[in-house]
């Protein structure tokens, strides 16, 4: 029988931690800092996540990796210019903040 693997994204900025999972769309937002991403790694080993996206955002997103790589997951530094051409085809032409859902 084919396993299922569930991935999360994760939007770094430098408070927060948005994170959005696939396929079960089920999100959760915790701090950057050490107690934020103690939260995350407990909150993604209880969802059986086996793959994480992180978009390069200009340093912030080191921690985030280091600590995720640290505890065993695999994690993937995804070009923020391919991330737009890939919403771009799927005809995601705006950001959420203008009423489109980054998790659809």
């Amino acid at each position: 029988m084919a396993q299922r693997v569930v991935d999360a994204g994760v939007d770094v900025s430098k408070p927060w931690l948005d994170v959005a999972l696939w396929p079960t769309r089920e999100t959760a937002r915790v701090s950057r800092d050490a107690t934020g991403l103690n939260e995350l790694a407990a909150w993604l080993t209880l969802h059986d996540v086996g793959r994480i996206g992180i978009e390069a955002s200009g340093g912030y997103e080191r921690l985030v990796i280091d600590t995720l790589q640290a505890r065993g997951f695999e994690v993937l530094l995804l070009n923020p210019l391919r991330v737009r051409h890939f919403a771009k085809a799927k005809g995601r032409l705006a950001k959420h903040a203008l009423g489109l859902d980054p998790r659809e």
